[in-house]
């Protein structure tokens, strides 16, 4: 049987993407998120497009993300509205990881280049005003994406997103991680690691695990249109 758990990201009025504040179970042994946002109606009740893991991985250990969180201070918002990481990060952290966040800063800037994508609250988040059209698949728009990994990467991703601070740095690891273990995700990896962080990586982490304890992984769907949380499934066969 398939069983699930639902993070909902509670929006104030001013925001499209806020703060996640979770409502737990009354129970201290079992970490099963609860509802506290109604899903869209209409349109919008469609189920995401689903990704399956390519099972590549990028070397991310628990250095490296220290490094990455370090490097939080070295992001910032340019005149142009795009993100710039300054130069003397490299001096503070290893090449390895400065080019880790490097690479996400630019597959942030650019969603925010294509208007897919703004700059809220110091987090891209998708753009409540247009929807992300998947590539190669018709009729279909990514306003969700549901990332489908064995056993091992989800573990792989738990552990990484469990370490991760929040900021700009941060939710470009996230991106990084993402384009390297799923296909063509150029056109939802900005808007899910906005997601992501937004709702709290230490938070999707727990999910993860939580459901992985079958043989086959988890599946993650995450949501940022027309309101942001995500959503762990257990996997009931293998899908690679």
């Amino acid at each position: 049987m398939k069983r699930k758990t639902i993070l909902s990201v509670v929006l104030s009025t001013t925001m499209v993407f806020g703060a996640a504040i979770p409502a737990f179970a009354s129970s201290s042994s079992s970490f099963e998120p609860q509802s506290t946002v109604k899903t869209a109606s209409n349109e919008n009740e469609r189920q995401p497009t689903n990704v399956v893991a390519t099972g590549n991985v990028v070397k991310f250990d628990s250095k490296l993300v220290a490094e990455t969180n370090l490097l939080n201070s070295y992001v910032s918002k340019g005149e142009d509205g795009l993100l710039h990481i300054d130069p003397a990060g490299k001096d503070v952290v290893s090449a390895e990881s400065y080019a880790i966040v490097e690479n996400g800063i630019g597959i942030l800037n650019s969603s925010l280049s294509q208007g897919t994508s703004i700059i809220e609250n110091n987090l891209v988040v998708a753009n409540p005003n247009v929807i992300i059209a998947a590539k190669g698949f018709s009729n279909t728009y990514w306003w969700g994406v549901a990332l489908t990994m064995n056993k091992a990467d989800t573990e792989y991703l738990a552990y990484n997103l469990s370490q991760l601070s929040t900021g700009y740095a941060a939710e470009a690891a996230v991106a990084t991680l993402l384009t390297a273990m799923f296909p063509n995700p150029a056109t939802f990896a900005a808007a899910a690691a906005g997601a992501i962080v937004s709702g709290g990586c230490k938070l999707v982490s727990d999910s993860l695990r939580y459901w992985n304890t079958g043989a086959y992984g988890t599946t993650l769907n995450v949501h940022w249109l027309p309101v942001p949380y995500y959503e762990v499934t257990q996997n009931s066969s293998f899908q690679y």
